[in-house]
């Protein structure tokens, strides 16, 4: 006797789902959950090492914990990483340029106290001040009449900095040591 044989249907052929599109891996994705929550405490506190290692460690002294962080950093190239990709993100969020800054240093450099006050010599109210110019300003005792701008000193040197007008003091020291080098080769030449 003839075995009969079973038809088997044709399967339709399966189609091929779309694969979601993967994520690009981040460097806080090889973190242990401890070094993942030191890199949130680094970039919470703005870079601070210490402060981000007492918040996890709130017994540890102050030292032992710079010390700790510090080693951490250094020895750990996959934490140093999430730090300086937290780093660029928080950069990328921030709305305001190099020369942004620096115009905002000129603006402190240049603002005018009179603006602040009228002919009698009375200080305005802020909305009554130049747009430009408040955010110049430190702090106002209306009490006294008073307003304290930022330093204009300081603003000056940051903008005689950028330009390279100002030499720092290292500078200055690399140009004497080069100009007693020159000196003493050229008298030395002589004897």
């Amino acid at each position: 006797m003839k075995a009969k044989r079973k038809r088997s249907r044709q399967r339709e052929p399966v189609k091929a789902q779309p694969q979601p599109a993967a994520q690009p891996s981040t460097p806080a994705d090889d973190l242990t959950p401890a070094e993942k929550a030191f890199v949130a405490a680094y970039n919470r506190h703005l870079g601070n090492g210490t402060r981000a290692w007492m918040e996890l460690h709130p017994d540890c002294t102050r030292k032992s914990a710079g010390e700790q962080a510090s080693a951490l950093i250094s020895r750990n190239l996959k934490v140093r990483a999430a730090i300086e990709a937290g780093r660029e993100e928080r950069a990328k969020r921030l709305t305001i340029s190099g020369d942004g800054v620096l115009a905002l240093v000129v603006q402190d450099a240049t603002v005018d106290i009179a603006d602040f006050f009228d002919d009698d010599g009375k200080l305005l109210a802020p909305h009554l001040w130049p747009d430009n110019a408040r955010q110049s300003v430190e702090s106002v005792d209306y009490s006294l009449g008073k307003i304290k701008l930022v330093s204009k000193a300081v603003a000056r040197r940051t903008l005689l900095e950028q330009t390279g007008k100002l030499k720092t003091i290292p500078d200055a020291i690399d140009s004497l040591a080069e100009a007693l080098r020159q000196d003493l080769e050229t008298h030395a030449g002589t004897k």
